[in-house]
Formats: C-alpha cells, sequence, structure tokens
C-alpha cells in the first residue's frame, strides 16, 4: 500500500541525514606528531586528521613537514624543529600554541 511505501522511500534519506550529524571523534583536538615527513608520521597525521584533529607536524625538515601537514589535511600546519634542541621544540610548542591555543 501507498503507506507501506513511505517509510521505504526515505529510509535512505534518513540514514544519509543520521550519518551526516555525526561529529568525528577527535573534533576540536590538536596534536603534534614528531618525525612527520616520514612514512609514519605523515600517515599518523593523515589519520589524525580523518578522524577530526588538526596535526601540528614536526621534522627536521621544514619544507617536508609542512607538504605532509597540506596532505594530511583539516587545518593541520607544519613546523621544522629539531626533537632534541628544546629550543627548537619550544618554538614549535609555541607555534602551535599561537595557531591553536595550545595541544590536546
Amino acid at each position: 500500500s501507498k503507506a507501506d511505501l513511505f517509510p521505504l522511500e526515505y529510509w535512505s534519506l534518513e540514514q544519509a541525514k543520521l550519518a551526516a550529524n555525526k561529529p568525528k571523534p577527535l573534533t576540536g583536538q590538536i596534536v603534534l606528531v614528531t618525525g612527520g615527513a616520514g612514512a609514519i608520521g605523515a600517515a599518523t597525521a593523515k589519520l589524525f586528521a580523518d578522524n577530526g584533529a588538526h596535526a601540528v607536524v614536526v621534522d627536521l625538515d621544514a619544507a617536508r613537514a609542512t607538504e605532509a601537514a597540506k596532505k594530511a589535511g583539516n587545518g593541520s600546519i607544519g613546523v621544522g624543529a629539531d626533537i632534541t634542541d628544546p629550543a627548537q621544540m619550544r618554538a614549535a610548542f609555541d607555534k602551535a600554541i599561537a595557531v591553536y591555543g595550545g595541544l590536546d
């Protein structure tokens, strides 16, 4: 009957609405990924970004860190820093704080 068809016709639309409104699990979180220009670091940054987080991608090579951040997406940024140098890491954290207001 016509009454039985209505729910069937609109079920896919209802499912789409329900799925579209689900926030990603890490929405609004800020993460810092070291070694971010390498394969594992870049994949980690991308995984965080795909789940809603903003990634601060840190690597010795600033250009590659920036490239990895662009590939990760979701407003991620790249920062060049040597993780063994406290001053450079402080600068990386300062950049994260300046851009995002902190880290989670």
